[in-house]
């Protein structure tokens, strides 16, 4: 099986690697043309299109051809998020600059600008789409600390989630989509209800600030990494999401955690770090054993 995986530097570069082979991953191809750091990327569902960030401005590019197909310029200080809709229809953008108070819909097929959500007092940290497509959330920077439910069709407020009492980083539905997880620089994981709009858990006393959250696909675990013990926890933390409770600890990186994703089988957890030596750990979760055991490959580099 082959992945791609996406390195964010200065360049544009895609690698091609197998998870499970001894080799490492080589370098595919560079997207050139940037001149500034890209701080998010999306690939659409049907993985034709690779959307990235890039200072004002957001860069499709054809994932097959390797030409760039067009650039958005929302009205924004710092463009840092981008995340396609389900069905690919739609991508979002949002930017983490003080002023910076909108999100972005596009219309993919169009490349026009659909709609603007407005609402955030601040900077947009963190989007993502429901399963379904019908919500979007986002949760605020400095001095928003909200968390937002939107109404993807009439652009308007769902909800406002208020526990965080710092800017909210992370967000993630669910895949069934009934629970919204976010994560905060207040140092905790809050679990919403998506459907009673109600707060169903607050998980908290592992970190100082959480940077990163992620399902697993059958929604039965909780990816969470952040920093703490003066700024450089070296660990992920996996939680039970049935009994709220943490189910383990994954180490092995030498440097703080920025970043963790699961594969679509929920067999690899993969976790990125701040710094170019360190892109990749890969996680082997077996379900099969009582807990799940702290093994890492090879960082990838």
């Amino acid at each position: 099986m082959t992945k791609t995986i996406v390195s964010l530097l200065i360049l544009l570069t895609l690698f091609s690697f197998n998870v499970f082979a001894a080799d490492y991953p080589r370098l595919k191809i560079i997207l050139p043309g940037h001149q500034e750091g890209i701080s998010s990327l999306s690939f659409s569902p049907d993985g034709s299109t690779l959307a990235n960030t890039g200072w004002k401005k957001v860069f499709l590019w054809d994932v097959a051809s390797r030409q760039l197909k067009s650039t958005l310029t929302p009205d924004t200080q710092l463009s840092s998020n981008v995340a396609f809709s389900p069905d690919g229809s739609i991508l979002a953008s949002s930017g983490s600059g003080n002023n910076d108070k909108k999100i972005y819909l596009w219309d993919v097929a169009s490349r026009q600008l659909k709609s603007t959500l407005t609402g955030h007092r601040a900077g947009v940290n963190s989007i993502a789409f429901s399963p379904n497509g019908s919500t979007l959330a986002s949760g605020g920077g400095h001095k928003d600390h909200t968390v937002r439910l939107w109404d993807v069709v009439s652009g308007q407020t769902k909800t406002i989630f208020t526990e965080h009492t710092a800017g909210v980083n992370s967000t993630a539905f669910s895949p069934d989509g009934s629970t919204l997880a976010s994560g905060s620089y207040d140092g905790t994981v809050c679990l919403w209800d998506v459907t009673s709009r109600q707060l169903k858990a607050i998980l908290t006393g592992y970190a100082e600030e959480v940077w990163s959250v992620a399902f697993s696909p059958d929604g039965s675990i909780l990816a969470s990494c952040g920093r703490s013990g003066r700024y450089n926890d070296k660990k992920v933390y996996l939680w039970d999401v049935a009994s709220k409770q943490l189910k383990a600890t994954l180490i092995g990186h030498t440097e703080r955690v920025h970043s963790v994703a699961f594969s679509p089988d929920g067999s690899i957890l993969a976790s990125g770090v701040g710094t170019a030596r360190y892109v990749y750990g890969i996680s082997h979760l077996d379900s099969s054993k009582p807990s799940l055991p702290d093994l890492w490959e090879k960082p990838i580099v």
